[in-house]
């Protein structure tokens, strides 16, 4: 193995990326090329789990994608797969894609019309007999086995090229934009069943995705790709929390990640227990014990130094200002008028501790309201929370008074 990809842990270009060092990676990538003359580069690496691949539109997602899988050959660079070499363009090395055990879901599933489905899924097959009728049982299939893709939906159709796909027995799956044009029922069950059958096959799993929901509901781990270059490569947590991910994303802002467990349910509320803090939730159907992952945008904490009491804020918890931290922003309530630019003003991202736990939860005020709490380092206050999202979706709300 060459330096190059010997060190993917370090960054590359512009782009920034984080080994996992008691952990042997899936897949080491380090590549370049030209589409549209645009020049395309970066490094990243794989790890055990479920990985997002996110980013714009046209960024260069599905390009990498197909190089990992060896449908397309990149212009220079190295690709390691399982501790071996695929792609080594200074040894001229090129492993075709039938020979890298990758199972390639694209966007568009492209099923052998004049095959039934269990014979597009016994395809390639290297499964046991036991082993495949389990893959069958969780993706839904056994009763539709006799049927041609023609009489398919497109949520059965991917279903059937992700079944294929797993029975391959393949080292990597990548999954190319799977919830693209599904409706938002069929979507939350797509997005299920790829958590589940990455927790049941242990099979890791590249998410090709442009959708931020997509990625908080079952990623690990997350690539960030824009205009052709990886941007960065890390834990989830960490790409969130890296500034450029919401200007990529075109989002407000990235908040904070947060995993929890539905603990008590009752009076159409549940509790979920962060490790130490708890947030309480509309009840929508989650069972006790069950997972959950929350984002909190940093906009929508707010900060109370004085009494709580009184106040309708759902969940307010004590906490302790770590750091501030001063940013430049634009108000997006004051235009100035038609045809102005938004007013830009001077905003400070506060860091709180949250009291008795090990959490860290991210506020992002104006000057003007960070002046007149006189937050400081050290001093004790509440953070007022005023909207979760979890499951893909803004769950939980309660306006606060507007800030001086």
């Amino acid at each position: 193995m060459s330096a190059n990809i010997a060190a993917a842990d370090k960054p590359a270009q512009n782009g920034k990326t984080v080994g996992d060092h008691d952990t042997p990676p899936v897949a080491d990538i380090m590549v370049r090329w030209r589409a549209e003359g645009r020049r395309g580069a970066g490094q990243c690496r794989l790890m055990p789990g479920v990985t997002a691949l996110i980013g714009p539109s046209g960024g260069g997602k599905t390009s990498l994608a197909r190089f990992i899988a060896g449908i397309e050959k990149p212009d220079s660079g190295q690709i390691r797969i399982g501790g071996k070499t695929v792609f080594d363009s200074q040894q001229k090395l090129w492993v075709p894609a039938r020979k890298r055990r990758i199972g390639y879901v694209p966007q568009d599933p492209t099923l052998f019309p004049h095959m039934s489905v269990e014979q597009n899924i016994r395809f390639g097959l290297k499964l046991s007999e036991a082993r495949l009728g389990h893959l069958l049982t969780e993706l839904d299939l056994k009763g539709m086995l006799n049927r041609r893709p023609a009489r398919l939906s497109g949520g059965e159709a991917r279903r059937v090229a992700l079944a294929r796909a797993l029975a391959s027995d393949p080292a990597l799956l990548i999954l190319d934009e799977p919830t693209a044009g599904l409706d938002a029922l069929k979507r939350r069950q797509m997005l299920q069943l790829v958590a589940t059958l990455a927790r049941v096959t242990a099979v890791p799993t590249l998410f090709v995705t442009h959708a931020l929901d997509d990625m908080l509901s079952i990623a690990d781990r997350a690539i960030l790709m824009s205009d052709l270059q990886i941007l960065r490569s890390d834990t989830l947590d960490s790409v969130l929390d890296d500034p450029v991910t919401p200007e990529v994303l075109g989002l407000d802002d990235a908040g904070t990640l947060m995993s929890g467990t539905v603990t008590e349910r009752g009076a159409g509320l549940i509790s979920v227990n962060l490790g130490g803090a708890r947030l309480r939730l509309p009840d929508h159907g989650d069972p006790l014990g069950q997972e959950m992952r929350l984002r909190i945008r940093a906009r929508d904490v707010g900060i109370t130094t004085g009494s709580t009491d009184g106040l309708s804020i759902l969940n307010c918890l004590p906490a302790k200002v770590k750091r501030l931290t001063s940013r430049q922003g634009i108000n997006h309530g004051n235009t100035g008028g038609e045809g102005t630019d938004p007013e830009r003003t001077s905003e400070t991202d506060v860091i709180l501790s949250l009291t008795g736990t090990e959490l860290t939860l991210k506020a992002r005020l104006t000057h003007a309201s960070v002046e007149r709490l006189g937050l400081a380092p050290g001093m004790t206050c509440h953070a007022m929370i005023k909207a979760v999202a979890a499951r893909g979706a803004i769950i939980a709300a309660v306006d606060l008074p507007p800030e001086d």
